[in-house]
């Protein structure tokens, strides 16, 4: 993190985001250790998001933790993040459940026999989309955090000034073990990557 951090705003990433899968309901802030990657990574001045969430032992998923990712424990470092997975599933014309009043479309939605996993929506023979349940989950808890106050959201946290910030390597430490003279340069052409 230091290291894709540092440098001047050409030279450094202009975001980061990785997937957390340590909410498992019934969770909170401190159990899901949602509240150490805070402390972690709180002082970073690049803005971070989960690249996954959402991952449960149990189906439907609670999704509990789309309230604390929009609460202002968490806000001031990160910006949301992506449940996952936001994917669906081609229903193949040969799988199980075929027959007379045994077709897909006469199957609940969330019995996963198909493999589907965690996918939010699954794609009907004829093509349509029919949503599962947690993904009327999900929009209900999406749409209870956007009834909110966003002082409720947000919380009294200040904007990070990431354009001005230059980030520096402190040295040596026992989570960082290279020199910083001795971390090589980007190696491509930064403009000629924009172009």
């Amino acid at each position: 993190m230091r290291f894709m951090a540092a440098g001047e705003p050409a030279e450094r990433v202009d975001f980061f985001s990785f997937g957390v899968y340590d909410w498992a309901a019934p969770s909170n802030f401190q159990i899901s250790g949602y509240e150490s990657l805070v402390r972690w990574l709180g002082s970073e001045p690049v803005p971070m998001f989960f690249g996954e969430y959402g991952s449960s032992m149990d189906k439907p998923r609670d999704l509990g933790e789309v309230e604390c990712l929009f609460s202002p424990a968490m806000t001031g470092v990160f910006s949301g993040g992506f449940l996952h997975t936001y994917g669906h599933v081609e229903v193949d014309e040969g799988s199980g459940g075929g027959g007379e009043g045994g077709g897909d479309e006469d199957e609940d939605e969330d019995d996963d026999e198909d493999g589907s996993g965690y996918d939010l929506v699954r794609i009907q023979k004829d093509g349509t989309r029919k949503p599962k349940r947690d993904y009327v989950t999900y929009q209900q808890r999406l749409a209870e955090i956007a009834a909110k106050p966003k002082e409720e959201i947000c919380g009294p946290h200040e904007k990070k000034d990431y354009d001005s910030w230059r980030g520096t390597f402190d040295g040596v430490d026992r989570t960082w073990m290279a020199d910083p003279q001795d971390v090589p340069a980007f190696p491509l052409e930064w403009s000629a990557m924009l172009e």
